[in-house]
């Protein structure tokens, strides 16, 4: 047991370090993808940009960043193109690609890496490195849900955080109207009550009078 633990960790050991001499030797290139905030909505655009930065101390070569994962029938595009390059990208230096799609139904959607292959300086024209995103999940909601959410994001902000969601705003709502319901029963009886005691002093004046 204790030989296989000391194996797995020689192995992280290792490919942690092979890391590090790339870096060392030439370019390390880091790759990631933004698509949008929390969500995307149906039927509207949605921004895909991905970020590529060289944490190598060399350049990076004929940069090729693809990105696979946003194609028809579930997005179409409308601007850029899914494959960007790049000459060169220097030691430290970022790059960024975006393209535009647009969702074409809810649900959610389990996105594939977006890819970047380069070249390292001075090596061979055959030898091509290749680096990945980590997966991404893109929740689409219909554009009656965007509007709901942020309606609940605008009363959540009203309400200093209070209510968060249609729950807390239907037990408002409830409130108001017992409590609207309460003061308008008050107002009709206070009328009532006000109207009665002037016809009780107009009777008795009357009285008076008579005599």
């Amino acid at each position: 047991m204790m030989r296989g633990i000391g194996g797995i960790l020689l192995s992280v050991l290792l490919v942690a370090l092979a890391g590090r001499a790339l870096a060392d030797d030439g370019a390390f290139l880091i790759i990631d993808r933004a698509a949008g905030d929390r969500f995307a909505v149906e039927g509207r655009n949605l921004t895909v940009e991905i970020n590529v930065w060289n944490a190598g101390d060399g350049p990076a070569l004929n940069v090729v960043v693809e990105d696979a994962s946003f194609t028809q029938p579930l997005f179409q595009i409308v601007g850029g193109e899914f494959t960007g390059n790049f000459e060169t990208i220097g030691a430290g230096e970022k790059v960024t690609h975006s393209f535009t799609v647009v969702p074409q139904r809810t649900g959610q959607m389990k996105m594939a890496p977006a890819v970047a292959r380069y070249q390292l300086e001075g090596a061979s024209k055959d030898f091509v490195q290749e680096v990945k995103s980590p997966f991404k999940v893109i929740n689409v909601i219909a554009p009656s849900t965007a509007r709901m959410v942020k309606a609940l994001t605008i009363g959540a902000y009203i309400s200093l955080g209070s209510m968060r969601s249609t729950t807390d705003w239907r037990n408002f709502a409830i409130a108001v109207a017992v409590i609207s319901g309460s003061v308008g029963a008050y107002v009709v009886y206070n009328a009532v009550s006000k109207a009665s005691k002037a016809a009780k002093r107009r009777s008795a004046q009357k009285a008076l009078e008579d005599e």
